[in-house]
């Protein structure tokens, strides 16, 4: 005669103790990875915590102190701040030589991935990374948001970090989280972006590649008005008569960020101001180059079919529909709405502006029609 798996039967009572059983498991198994895990990470003790806060205070006798009473020179806190790296962050080359000679991991990286290197590629003066490149520091780690050493320079416009990074072999066309590169990362650069981005251009960096938002380096200058990086990368193209498409995407950042001298230069280069993009489109073989159909699908630009004054009106950038109009676009080209500039505009000194600019426009065109 078979037994009863559970005392007092019935298929709920055997649901729960089941349920019971395999949470007890689940606890277990829990409790024996986690011990596992905690034997495989030595222990922080009060020594360690002194070393870590000695090199962020610079403090020799509390650091001797730490190293004397068992210190691990490469322990790690809560937030995964090791001695080096804490050495680093302090800018203090003594003690990072110290500790790496002590055995100290050249490449100990934080809870983000930051390693020492990423930290001096930061620093304003590069005492603490030549320190760095003296070992064999890992030239690709990827820390916050993937990026790489020679990127944290590049978007904080350190030339002199760069310099030595690719000296030392630093990819110039690595990617990071957002599948940007070090030249994009110094287009976006708040100062040297111009110098940063000359520096990577003579090294071999690719400025066609675009990151997941379907811009490449140039887009990003303009769009925040980096003026002087944007019209270098812009110099790398005669024209845009073969790519209006390319000419008409870059134009758009350029009135977006409000960069009347990109914008200028674009025209220069004969991007056409009275065509949208899908036009541009059908015009180039090279559709798919430079991710367009994705940019243009992101921004709203594509199936609207608005030119660059429209954008510009939108914007209410008196000073770009200004700059748009005088060199040859047509205020009232409307949009597949129906909606020309000044519809789309609401700041009323644009508005009267490109009212009397349609005016004069179809005024001149009867005038030349009846001529």
């Amino acid at each position: 005669m078979r037994t009863a798996p559970f005392i007092g039967g019935g298929k709920k009572k055997e649901t729960i103790m089941i349920l019971r059983i395999l949470s007890s498991t689940v606890f277990l198994s829990g409790t024996v990875l986690l011990l596992a895990g905690c034997a495989s990470q030595p222990e922080f003790t009060q020594s360690d915590a002194l070393l870590i806060h000695s090199l962020r205070n610079a403090g020799q006798k509390e650091y001797e102190a730490a190293l004397s009473t068992g210190a691990n020179v490469n322990a790690r806190n809560a937030e995964g701040m090791t001695p080096i790296l804490m050495a680093a962050i302090a800018d203090k080359p003594f003690y990072i030589r110290d500790l790496i000679k002590r055995g100290a991991d050249v490449n100990a990286a934080d809870l983000k991935g930051n390693t020492p290197l990423h930290v001096a590629a930061g620093k304003r003066y590069p005492d603490t990374l030549i320190t760095l490149l003296e070992y064999p520091v890992n030239l690709e780690a990827h820390g916050s948001f993937g990026r790489t050493p020679l990127m944290e320079a590049a978007r904080l416009g350190n030339v002199k970090a760069m310099e030595l990074l690719i000296g030392k072999g630093a990819d110039v066309n690595a990617r990071d989280e957002m599948e940007r590169t070090p030249l994009m990362h110094a287009a976006r650069a708040n100062q040297n972006s111009r110098e940063a981005v000359s520096l990577l251009l003579e090294k071999g960096a690719a400025p066609e590649l675009i990151d997941q938002d379907s811009m490449s380096a140039v887009m990003h200058a303009a769009a925040l008005k980096h003026t002087d990086a944007a019209l270098l990368l812009l110099d790398l193209y005669p024209n845009f008569v073969n790519n209006p498409a390319l000419g008409l995407i870059i134009m758009y950042h350029a009135v977006k960020g409000g960069d009347l001298k990109v914008a200028s230069a674009l025209v220069d280069k004969q991007v056409p101001l009275n065509w949208d993009l899908s036009i541009a489109l059908r015009e180039t073989r090279r559709i798919q180059v430079h991710g367009a159909y994705r940019i243009l699908a992101r921004n709203g630009v594509f199936s609207l079919r608005r030119t660059p004054l429209i954008w510009a009106a939108i914007e209410n950038n008196l000073e770009m529909v200004k700059l748009l109009v005088e060199r040859g676009a047509n205020p009232g080209q409307e949009d597949e709405n129906g909606d020309s500039p000044y519809d789309l505009a609401t700041d009323q000194n644009v508005v009267r502006y490109l009212k009397n600019a349609t005016k004069e426009y179809y005024e001149k065109l009867r005038e030349e029609k009846n001529k």
